[in-house]
């Protein structure tokens, strides 16, 4: 089955509890994030998810998708996804954001999404360079607000 996988990390001057605040702090995205301009539900398994995705980071040309929340595990994982419905064999989407702790005050994003599906054969180049440069955009803002005394 065709799949395309990325895979990040940034290390965050932030304890894991800051950094999940701002990870589920859905209503605060649009403040400080510039690949997810928007997202609408509720951090819990099984919910829906409405997601605004800008079409380049920092862009306001958006494209919106549907996803549910597949895992949470407070200050440590929220896992989401979507596709096509009753045919993930078609296409899926994984996305997965893990918190490791490295100390107290320090804390480690892993930053993985998983494109997989028949598909793939005509997408995969349009995910590609959108969504690689996206990664990084997402990771230095994310690390910048959990930086970032809240509000």
């Amino acid at each position: 089955m065709p799949q395309r996988e990325f895979s990040t990390t940034v290390d965050i001057d932030a304890p894991c509890s800051r950094a999940w605040q701002v990870l589920v702090g859905f209503d605060g995205y649009r403040a400080w994030c510039p690949t997810h301009r928007e997202i609408s539900g509720h951090p819990r398994a099984g919910e829906a998810l409405r997601i605004r995705l800008a079409r380049e980071p920092g862009s306001d040309a958006t494209v919106a998708v549907r996803a549910t929340v597949r895992g949470v595990e407070p200050e440590h994982e929220l896992a989401y996804g979507g596709g096509v419905p009753h045919a993930p064999w078609l296409f899926d989407v994984h996305h997965v954001f893990r918190l490791e702790r490295l100390d107290d005050d320090r804390c480690r994003l892993h930053n993985y999404e998983r494109f997989r599906g028949a598909l793939m054969l005509i997408l995969g180049p349009w995910i590609a360079s959108p969504a690689g440069s996206g990664y990084a955009a997402f990771n230095d803002a994310f690390r910048r607000r959990c930086e970032s005394p809240p509000e």
